[in-house]
């Protein structure tokens, strides 16, 4: 009785303890160009980097490009600054901001799998437009 009331608790806690630990698993993929579907910002991507404005930017006029690999469980991998007139700092702000963010995969003969995007900033007079390829 003794064993059994031990084993029905260590099933117990490794019940609770896997339904703790989120299962990310390893995409192993090349990125995929141009995949059927392609992957997305989880969320509303203008409002995400219109709060994250800081207030150097908000004047004038900006503007810059990143790429992102997003892997096939939405996590971004890579992220490259392409070319813009974003400073150092700025720069770095927004590689942290995106490498924290949250996305779709994309998706190709119904399967997740890892792709790159681009997002295109554009900031005039504090109004920020964002284009995601």
């Amino acid at each position: 009785m003794k064993y059994f009331s031990l084993f029905i608790l260590l099933t117990l806690v490794n019940i609770i303890d896997a339904q703790d630990t989120a299962v990310v698993r390893p995409c192993n993929q090349i990125p995929i160009a141009n995949a059927e579907t392609k992957a997305s910002f989880d969320g509303k991507i203008e409002k995400f980097v219109g709060d994250s404005l800081k207030s150097d930017l908000k004047r004038g006029t900006h503007s810059a490009v990143f790429k992102l690999m997003i892997d096939c469980n939405g996590i971004v991998s890579k992220i490259t600054y392409q070319s813009g007139t974003f400073s150092e700092s700025n720069q770095k702000l927004f590689i942290g901001l995106f490498s924290n963010s949250k996305w779709k995969p994309a998706i190709e003969k119904s399967v997740n799998v890892t792709s790159f995007v681009f997002v295109t900033i554009n900031i005039v007079n504090s109004k920020s437009t964002v284009m995601v390829q």
